[in-house]
């Protein structure tokens, strides 16, 4: 829950994570102590990317 809660703290205005619809591709990634480090959507012809930065928290590219 708490990277999710960080996740949607960086997610931008166009709020990719708050409408997901179905049918998009959603891919992510763990790091080997369990912990999310990846999450991408796509949507269209748009790749969004959330990545785990060195100091725990969450960066967003397009």
């Amino acid at each position: 829950m708490a990277d999710l809660n960080s996740l949607a703290r960086i997610e931008g205005s166009d709020k990719p994570l708050s409408r997901i619809k179905q049918g998009q591709l959603i891919r992510f990634k763990f790091s080997p102590e369990g912990n999310l480090d990846i999450l991408q959507i796509e949507r269209g012809d748009q790749s969004i990317m959330f990545f785990r930065l060195s100091d725990g928290g969450f960066g967003r590219s397009k």
